[in-house]
């Protein structure tokens, strides 16, 4: 099944969306709506959304490079009966009109100066925060995300980026529960509720 999701020829969704994917099925069962920030071509917010039979999915994507494969994506694999939106932004553009159950975010490995650097612009951008930062990121995901809802993130097994986002977490009066699966960490975030 994952193999039939479109792609633009630079760009490969790798093992840690399927992990997300898997670990969030095994996890949790009840519907909601659902953002997935940073779509690329946007198997985590629809394969989610299928499992979940949730109502309504709205994709952000930054790089225009990923339109295609997106709404090609959306149309295959949806149900009829989910409304869906597809939206060409950044993180800091997103509206925050509504707020979501779900929120799943699949970020760039690397920050700028860090990791393999592509000699494709558009794959350099797609794996490294050239486009907003994770204090923007956070800060979004704060204003987006339901009282009672979830922020799932997936990333490499990194303690010092572990470290670095538990304390933009904490700024932004987050909670942060970190699961360690074989090759990745799911970030999970939510509200810190006070009655």
């Amino acid at each position: 099944m994952f193999k039939d999701y479109a792609q633009p020829d630079f760009y490969r969704f790798n093992s840690d969306s399927i992990a997300l994917i898997n670990w969030f099925q095994q996890n949790y069962s009840t519907p909601g709506n659902i953002l997935d920030l940073g779509a690329g071509c946007g198997i985590i917010g629809i394969e989610i959304a299928r499992s979940l039979q949730s109502a309504e999915l709205v994709m952000v994507e930054a790089q225009l490079e990923f339109m295609y494969s997106l709404k090609k994506n959306a149309e295959a694999f949806l149900p009829l009966s989910l409304t869906y939106q597809i939206l060409h932004c950044t993180f800091s553009q997103t509206p925050e009109e509504k707020k979501f159950k779900y929120i799943f975010i699949n970020p760039p490995y690397y920050l700028p100066g860090e990791g393999e650097v592509s000699e494709n612009i558009h794959r350099r951008i797609s794996r490294t925060f050239v486009i907003d930062d994770w204090n923007i990121l956070i800060a979004k995901v704060q204003k987006l995300l339901d009282v009672n809802g979830k922020c799932f993130i997936v990333i490499h097994k990194s303690s010092r980026l572990v470290d670095k986002i538990h304390r933009i977490v904490r700024e932004f009066q987050l909670i942060l529960e970190i699961h360690e699966l074989l090759k990745v960490f799911v970030l999970e975030i939510s509200s810190l509720n006070i009655d």
